[in-house]
């Protein structure tokens, strides 16, 4: 039995070291949960989501290397006390049976300490010392149990702080792909402002070119489909019309070179007439018999010589005056074509306009959807972060409160120690007492308790 009160013993030490880890987890924790509380007013005084991510996220990390500073810090003390248990485990045999029995002294302070036993545990007078001691194991054990309850949830604490951490990563990169968003958006208001400039350029365009073609009523906004369709009727019928006035020009051109050709041919014929009668007129006078005879055909010739000059001259008039609107039709038929080139350069240029409205118009609806996406995503995060530290919040509350019960059962187990080593006649102050020796003292106690001289002794104090 005294072995397994040993053993008992012993692995209360172990938990010994362990909750005191857990105090110093808990001292840590709270200097953490000050720096939280710090954060967290200087999260009300500024609105920043960026500062409140930042602080939570350093917290957690702080929060992380505490608890593995005290879990390697566990660990060294569990192989210092294995150590120490592993020496003095071998001498303890040895010290029982050297060891006299307990003085008078002694015996009190063993009585004091049932004493308190029994009011701590809630015995009557008439129980034994074995029933006590069990009920004392019981209530080792039912410590022990708590402390692993701790323990479990202790890691279950842990792993909280790692799916935190993976959370705090998480919105980490979501801050990162806000801050690329939140500088594709200048980008995108600098793109939006020259496309509304390039868009009130061809606007002030359009309107000069409706002044130029005398549109009327088609001059707002709304209209801008049927201002189009206007245009287009508008150019159309110029073109026909340039198209038209062409075509009679060239035929009037045609009709006065076929009459300028009949009258030049008329006119050759004329001059060979003409050189007919000269020569008929130098035969007549080449004989006067002759030119007697024809003297009268002569006057006739002259005559008709005189006529027929006559009406060379009107000829060449008209052929001039022919030649001269020649010309004045060359020239406009000239102009007439380059008004058709220019109404033809108007009207590719009205069909480009029309391309690089629908084009502006694109890009518009285009750039107004990315600018609504990237509010929507802007307000997708917001509502994440601020779901995430609340939920961390209630988290740290929760851990708060682990916390304070986890301090409690500490505390309950160190006065139990310091009570039994003061019954003990111990000094235990700062835990300065090895558990091993308090262990050693009871072993004794218990030992001197069974002894027949001691139990008459108590029977005796009893009736007294």
């Amino acid at each position: 039995m005294f072995e397994r009160a040993k053993v008992r013993i012993w692995n209360y030490e172990a938990l010994k070291f362990e909750t005191s880890s857990l105090v110093d987890e808990g001292v840590n924790f709270e200097a953490e949960h000050k720096a939280a509380r710090e954060l967290e007013e200087q999260r009300e005084a500024r609105t920043d989501p960026a500062l409140k991510k930042r602080g939570l996220q350093e917290g957690v990390e702080k929060l992380t290397s505490v608890l593995e500073r005290a879990h390697l810090e566990a660990k060294r003390r569990e192989s210092r006390f294995r150590r120490l248990s592993d020496a003095t485990h071998t001498n303890t045999a040895v010290d029982v049976d050297s060891e006299s029995l307990i003085t008078s002294l002694e015996h009190r302070a063993l009585q004091e300490f049932l004493h308190f036993i029994r009011r701590h545990l809630k015995c009557g007078e008439e129980q034994s010392m074995r029933k006590l001691l069990v009920y004392t194991k019981d209530d080792i054990v039912k410590r022990e149990e708590e402390l692993k309850l701790v323990k479990s949830e202790l890691r279950d604490l842990e792993i909280q702080v790692k799916a935190h951490r993976e959370k705090l990563a998480s919105l980490s990169l979501m801050k990162d792909e806000k801050a690329t968003l939140a500088g594709a958006i200048p980008n995108s208001e600098l793109t939006i402002k020259k496309l509304q400039s390039e868009q009130n350029n061809f606007r002030q365009w359009i309107s000069k070119l409706v002044d130029q073609l005398k549109l009327k009523n088609v001059e707002s906004e709304s209209e801008y489909p049927l201002l189009m369709d206007a245009i287009a009727v508008r150019v159309k019928a110029l073109v026909s019309n340039e198209s038209e006035k062409i075509v009679t020009q060239r035929s009037r051109l045609a009709q006065l070179q076929q009459q300028n050709r009949e009258l030049r041919e008329r006119n050759d014929d004329l001059e060979v007439q003409l050189t007919l009668l000269r020569r008929r007129l130098a035969d007549l006078e080449g004989g006067e018999a002759e030119a007697r005879k024809h003297l009268a055909s002569a006057a006739a010739t002259d005559r008709e010589h005189k006529r027929l000059t006559k009406q060379l001259e009107r000829t060449r008039t008209e052929v001039y005056t022919l030649q001269a609107e020649n010309a004045r039709l060359k020239n406009e038929a000239i102009s007439d074509s380059q008004s058709a080139l220019a109404a033809v350069g108007t009207n590719a240029l009205l069909h480009a306009a029309e391309s690089r409205v629908k084009e502006l118009q694109v890009q518009c609806k285009q750039l107004e959807n990315e600018a609504q996406s990237l509010r929507r995503d802007k307000l997708q995060m917001e509502t994440a972060s601020n779901l995430t530290i609340r939920n961390m919040q209630q988290q740290i509350a929760s851990l708060e409160g682990e916390l304070d019960s986890v301090r409690r059962s500490e505390d309950q187990l160190l006065e139990f120690r310091s009570v039994v080593a003061r019954l003990l006649n111990l000094k235990c102050d700062y835990l300065c007492v090895p558990d091993f020796e308090i262990v050693h003292r009871l072993e004794q106690v218990v030992l001197a308790l069974d002894s027949p001289g001691i139990q008459e002794l108590h029977k005796s104090t009893l009736l007294e």
